[in-house]
């Protein structure tokens, strides 16, 4: 079988430019499938594959200004090869340092069990709910033209509270007002 026609120089050259839409397009083309292809038969997931591809055609733009043609040291595709082949191993090896959730329903069900660990920040995050669900209603009335029951704004009333009432010298209670 004829082996693949190597890459040619003039594409690597308009790479060197990363305004050249044309050059990259054409470039990721061929060999977005290629290195995609790779990440896949080494193990990765869909998501992880297509995010590998982005992390290699990443590294090709900031160093394809450094490689250049030396039959020595191989050829662009060899050269793109052990990029995408490394930065599969590195991923593979964080990876693997990690343990990986078994999407298990029995997991969540206990997952689900758990009490919460962290009341304060618990609370803090149902009070900020609290917040922005009375400001919702509060501009939801609004937006419905209810506007007659709206309070005004305090710059736009004048504040007139009675003082607070005095206890009753005998009983020593306060009175209440029973509507």
């Amino acid at each position: 079988m004829d082996e693949a026609p190597a890459t040619q120089y003039s594409l690597i050259a308009k790479l060197r430019d990363p305004a050249d839409a044309q050059a990259w397009q054409e470039f990721l083309a061929i060999y977005e499938p290629l290195v995609y292809r790779l990440a896949r038969a080494k193990g990765l997931q869909d998501a992880d594959a297509q995010d590998g591809c982005q992390d290699v055609f990443r590294a090709v733009a900031r160093s394809v200004d450094r490689w250049e043609p030396d039959a020595a040291r191989g050829t662009f595709r060899g050269w793109l090869f052990t990029i995408a082949r490394n930065l599969t191993i590195n991923f593979l090896t964080r990876r693997d340092r990690h343990p990986r959730g078994s999407g298990d329903s029995d997991v969540l069900m206990l997952l689900h069990e758990l009490p919460a660990t962290d009341g304060g920040a618990t609370a803090e995050f149902d009070a900020a709910y609290q917040q922005r669900l009375f400001r919702w209603a509060a501009v939801e009335r609004l937006s419905l033209g209810d506007r007659r029951n709206a309070l005004p704004s305090r710059s736009a009333r004048p504040r007139t509270e009675s003082p607070a009432p005095a206890p009753d010298p005998v009983t020593k209670e306060f009175p209440c007002a029973v509507s």
